[in-house]
């Protein structure tokens, strides 16, 4: 028998089924923690209305049905983005709607101003004001101090807004060029956006590492750079041509990306070489539109589906098996474009879960 140590993003457990109901379709944008319960918020895909489930942080583990829903009453718009921060949860929507709550559980809807499309939203420092929520949409940024105001409105498609702990507030989308570009800011202001790809849409940003920067885009595009704004390494994952709609960078070297033809990837040289780590849990129609990494030792992260849902969950464990290491060995020198590898990762899931019965 020999232990297996999986490492954050190496091994994928579905924990809530995907739904196949024309009416009740779940479309996940954005993930969120506040330190007892994990959620995920989006949209139901015929009525196109707010969609949050949680799952408790004890009860998500090895659980095919860990989430269960908290929606908003009264409905809210179609909801893309959800963050926690100072005790309290905010989800925006497409119809520049904020939906807020204290404990999870009941919701208070709020018009932002302007109907903006707005996309996701982080919780951080903002000077001088203190910690505030700030939003990004389809024509700027908004922040919430006391009310909602627009701050900035630079001629940017923003898809991704994060506040990176000591550094600044970042945030990632593209030009009518179809250019990608990033801004950086204090959240109360905002420096004009820097073009970091040409002709490709960058969707998603996230640290890597204590000094880099790791971006994701349309077509499989994932670049590496020094600095937010700098100029960024092509290390786009060789045959994948669907988009990348969320990074996330592990100390020191390793990156998780998701794709929206239902793949996560991960890389442990900085995007140099891929390894394709999930391709099974989904079905052929679904993808992945996002991951969520929470702020817990050792990692955990999260990736939510579209358009039937679904949701799956990975952490550092231990597995026991004495065929688990050969199996390990072949995952983890698996490059993107291994055909066999959806078979290899259905039959090691099996294996797994009738080792816990």
């Amino acid at each position: 028998m020999t232990d297996v140590v999986y490492q954050p993003g190496e091994k994928w457990r579905l924990v809530d089924p995907e739904q196949f109901d024309a009416f009740e379709q779940w479309i996940f944008f954005d993930g969120a923690y506040d330190g007892s319960y994990w959620y995920v918020a989006g949209a139901n895909a015929i009525g196109l209305q707010g969609r949050i489930r949680r799952a408790g942080k004890d009860t998500i583990y090895g659980n095919a049905a860990a989430f269960s829903a908290v929606n908003p009453s009264p409905a809210s718009g179609p909801i893309q983005g959800i963050a926690y921060g100072g005790g309290e949860l905010v989800a925006v929507t497409q119809n520049g709607q904020a939906v807020s709550s204290f404990d999870g559980t009941t919701w208070a809807i709020t018009a932002v101003g302007g109907s903006p499309d707005l996309r996701r939203i982080d919780y951080g420092e903002v000077l001088p004001s203190g910690n505030k929520f700030c939003a990004c949409a389809n024509n700027g940024i908004w922040l919430r101090n006391g009310t909602w105001a627009q701050v900035d409105s630079q001629a940017v498609n923003w898809w991704r807004i994060r506040h990176i702990e000591f550094v600044a507030w970042v945030v990632v989308g593209y030009d009518a060029s179809n250019n990608g570009r990033v801004a950086t800011g204090t959240g109360n202001s905002w420096n004009t956006a820097a073009t970091v790809t040409t002709g490709v849409r960058t969707l998603s940003i996230n640290t890597l590492g204590a000094s880099k920067w790791v971006i994701g885009g349309v077509g499989g595009y994932v670049g590496v750079a020094s600095s937010p704004t700098g100029t960024y390494t092509d290390r786009s994952i060789v045959g994948e041509t669907d988009d990348i709609f969320e990074v996330i960078g592990l100390e020191p070297t390793t990156i998780i990306a998701v794709s929206t033809g239902g793949k996560i990837y991960r890389s442990i040289n900085e995007g140099v070489n891929w390894a394709l780590v999930e391709g099974a849990l989904l079905s052929a129609s679904n993808g992945y539109l996002g991951a969520f990494l929470a702020p817990v030792s050792p990692a955990e992260i999260i990736a939510y589906g579209a358009p039937e849902g679904g949701i799956v969950h990975s952490f550092q464990e231990t597995q026991t098996d004495e065929t688990d290491k050969e199996t390990a060995e072949t995952v983890g020198s698996s490059i993107s474009t291994n055909d066999n590898y959806s078979d290899q990762a259905r039959q090691r899931l099996i294996e797994a879960f009738k080792s816990r019965s």
